[in-house]
C-alpha cells in the first residue's frame, strides 16, 4: 500500500482540535504520527498547551537538545503555565533563556509577565 501524505493543514487542524477538545494522550500520538518533513514548531507548540509544567519542561528540553530553534510562543505559553502555577522565578528564567537564544520578546510576552 502507497503511504498516503497529508499536508500540513490537515496535521495542524487536527492538532487544534484535540487541543480544543483538551486530549493530551490522543494530541501526543497524533503529533509523533506527523512525518518529520512536515513536523514543525507549530505542531509542538499546540501539544505544549495541553501538557502539565513537568512534561512541558521535559518536551522543551528534547526539543532545544535536538536542536530545534522554539518560537517566542513556545516561551509564552511555558511561562503563563510558571505564572498560573505560583512559581515566578521559573517564568523569569523561561524569560532570560528566550532572551538569550536572541529571540526578541514581543509585547504579549512582556504584558503576560507584567499581569502576574
Amino acid at each position: 500500500l502507497a503511504t498516503l501524505t497529508y499536508p500540513d493543514k490537515f496535521w495542524t487542524n487536527r492538532l487544534k482540535l484535540l487541543v480544543q477538545k483538551e486530549q493530551l494522550s490522543e494530541a501526543r500520538r497524533w503529533y509523533n504520527l506527523i512525518p518529520p518533513e512536515i513536523r514543525s514548531t507549530k505542531h509542538a507548540t499546540l501539544l505544549l498547551r495541553l501538557m502539565p509544567i513537568e512534561e512541558a519542561e521535559q518536551f522543551t528540553a528534547q526539543l532545544t537538545n535536538s536542536g530545534v530553534q522554539l518560537p517566542i510562543t513556545f516561551y509564552n505559553i511555558l511561562m503563563n503555565k510558571y505564572c498560573n502555577a505560583g512559581d515566578y522565578s521559573k517564568a523569569l528564567e523561561v524569560f532570560e533563556k528566550a532572551r538569550q537564544t536572541g529571540i526578541t520578546v514581543t509585547e504579549a510576552t512582556l504584558n503576560m509577565y507584567a499581569h502576574y
